[in-house]
């Protein structure tokens, strides 16, 4: 997280008290100034390598009217390093925002890098007399290598040449436990009521005796919500004879919708005669994707209307079901005309989004 005390302050940019931030200051500039004046540099702030996040940053705005017009700020990602825009400069409307209330907005997805900055600036619009940012941050996406994982019992973090990152967690497979954890939390960015497929990279240690060959299981997994105390994913045995010695492997968990009291664990079968050790690589997730050949994914700061031509096929919104044309997902103001279009043309709230999923193979966006 960048508050405004680490941000660079340029031109016209101060930093004053505000009790209605996070920390109790804000980084104010005027909206005339169309320089890129707040800017927050993280340089190497812990992010693993080669994996993308979510940018958000705590933006008010002093409306001088009522129903303001025009721009109210602009914000975007530089890289000092290649001298090209990693998020484009992007304006936010007026409209999209509230006098003086401080709201989310995602500025991108991308993978950080060391000579990288965020930065806003005014929209030089009489309308908007100042801007005000509480703070920048990022929120992960969703993998966790074994530097995430809570290993209990005999579970450890050892080097592992074979792993994506050079480590994997190892347990011992003299128990039954549930010792290699993953507990997501609040930390990850999934969209709301959407399903995504769990997987996770494992490996085992065959016992091999002669020209017998291991039997039994390998190790389990499954997914637990302590909320409500119940199996989201029920306990699953990966047979051996599924398994290769000392290979990593890639097993499907799930398919679930992610709540931030939910973990997943892989743990032991209590079969070291035929397994002696499981090491974990990462487990990760993503978005279903085998009915979802293509995504539309946009943010929505007024009244916007988006076409979308497709053959006459059927649409998944946020998990409610299947839509035919001419047919309106209430609340959301989702609606098909005809045969072969899809329009949306309604904000579900300042600065939120709306995502469409096509089940079809030949979508095209005008």
């Amino acid at each position: 997280t960048g508050q405004d005390s680490q941000f660079n302050l340029y031109n016209n940019a101060v930093r004053e008290s505000d009790t209605s931030a996070s920390d109790g200051y804000t980084a104010k500039m005027e909206s005339s100034d169309t320089s890129w004046n707040l800017q927050w540099t993280w340089g190497s702030a812990g992010f693993a390598g080669g994996e993308s996040y979510d940018l958000w940053v705590r933006i008010k705005a002093d409306h001088t009217v009522a129903n303001p017009g025009g721009n109210a700020f602009r914000f975007g990602v530089w890289d000092n390093g290649s001298s090209t825009e990693i998020v484009p400069t992007t304006p936010v409307p007026a409209s999209a925002t509230q006098d003086m209330v401080y709201q989310d907005i995602r500025i991108g997805t991308f993978t950080p890098g060391v000579n990288q900055y965020v930065y806003v600036s005014g929209a030089n619009n009489a309308d908007i007399s100042y801007v005000y940012v509480d703070k920048y941050w990022f929120v992960g996406k969703q993998t966790a290598q074994e530097a995430k994982l809570d290993l209990l019992g005999n579970a450890v973090k050892v080097t592992d040449g074979d792993a994506s990152d050079g480590w994997s967690a190892k347990t011992q497979n003299n128990h039954n436990d549930w010792n290699i954890r993953w507990l997501w939390g609040n930390g990850l960015s999934f969209e709301p009521g959407l399903k995504y497929d769990l997987y996770a990279t494992v490996k085992v240690d065959h016992v091999i005796s002669g020209f017998t060959l291991p039997t039994g299981n390998a190790f389990k997994f499954g997914v637990w919500d302590n909320g409500s105390s119940t199996e989201i994913v029920p306990t699953t045995p990966v047979p051996v004879s599924i398994s290769k010695d000392m290979v990593f492997r890639t097993y499907k968990i799930g398919t679930f919708v992610p709540e931030t009291d939910q973990y997943a664990y892989i743990g032991g079968t209590n079969n070291a005669a035929n397994v002696s050790d499981i090491y974990v690589d990462k487990f990760f997730f993503v978005p279903r994707g085998d009915n979802y050949l293509i995504a539309v994914n946009r943010n929505v700061f007024n009244s916007d209307t988006v076409t979308v031509s497709f053959p006459k096929t059927a649409v998944d919104k946020y998990g409610d079901g299947n839509v035919t044309a001419n047919n309106v997902l209430t609340g959301n103001n989702i609606t098909l005309s005809g045969t072969s279009t899809l329009s949306f043309s309604e904000i579900l709230s300042p600065g939120g989004g709306i995502v469409v999923r096509l089940k079809s193979n030949r979508v095209s966006i005008p």
